[in-house]
């Protein structure tokens, strides 16, 4: 077991107490629990940063799975936001609690280093930046189910334009060298995540329950990209 073992495990239970509280305070506002909350989940994302850098630093005595949903979770951590109710922010932290309890159980479970095939290049980790940001935005999405007259934030929009833009310049690329649009399946999954992403942006806010199922569906396509199931 290497030190980035348990400061998951302390991340993850973390965050665990961090929703815990959240709930609690729903239930009743207590005063300064909401900064403290806060404060707990940046203490999440720390512990997860170092236990990403320890992870690159070793990456063949761990599981590439973990060097794929470790970075994931890192980005997507600090979800806590105080002008969203305490079920809301309960709510957001969820896809960050399953992809950290699934990076748990692959470095202390049953598998072995270098099982699966996820991409474990700088070019992987970048991949998993996005999918992170993506999490964070469905979180938001799961959050609006709550209230739904609550808005997206800027990083939604934003993530469409770079997904535009990423799509747009690899393909004009790829023609320009090569003379068609597409090759390989990443690139026809990159255009699938912007397509139904395409969706989830026009969608009606008045419709949050359709927002959040596009958003899962562009997220899980783009997940499935970062662990190379794609």
């Amino acid at each position: 077991m290497t030190i980035a073992t348990p400061l998951i495990g302390i991340g993850l239970g973390a965050l665990l107490a961090a929703a815990g509280l959240t709930l609690w305070d729903g239930l009743g506002h207590i005063r300064g629990l909401g900064r403290a909350v806060r404060a707990i989940a940046w203490v999440t994302c720390a512990a997860w940063s170092v236990a990403t850098l320890f992870l690159w630093i070793q990456k063949p005595d761990h599981p590439t799975l973990v060097l794929q949903l470790i970075p994931m979770a890192a980005v997507a951590a600090p979800l806590i936001d105080r002008d969203r109710s305490a079920w809301q922010n309960a709510a957001a932290m969820l896809p960050t609690l399953i992809l950290a309890g699934v990076g748990l159980y692959a470095i202390t479970g049953p598998t072995h280093p270098g099982d699966g095939n996820p991409d474990s290049t700088l070019a992987g980790l970048v991949l998993s930046v996005y999918v992170g940001l993506a999490v964070r935005v469905f979180g938001e999405a799961l959050s609006a189910q709550v209230d739904p007259s609550t808005p997206m934030s800027r990083l939604f929009d934003g993530l469409y334009v770079l997904f535009t833009m990423l799509i747009g310049g690899n393909a004009l690329l790829t023609l320009w060298q090569r003379g068609f649009l597409w090759e390989g399946n990443t690139e026809l999954g990159l255009a699938g995540v912007w397509l139904v992403w395409s969706g989830a942006w026009l969608s009606p806010p008045r419709h949050p329950r359709l927002r959040a199922a596009l958003v899962a569906g562009a997220t899980l396509l783009l997940t499935l990209m970062a662990l190379g199931a794609m």
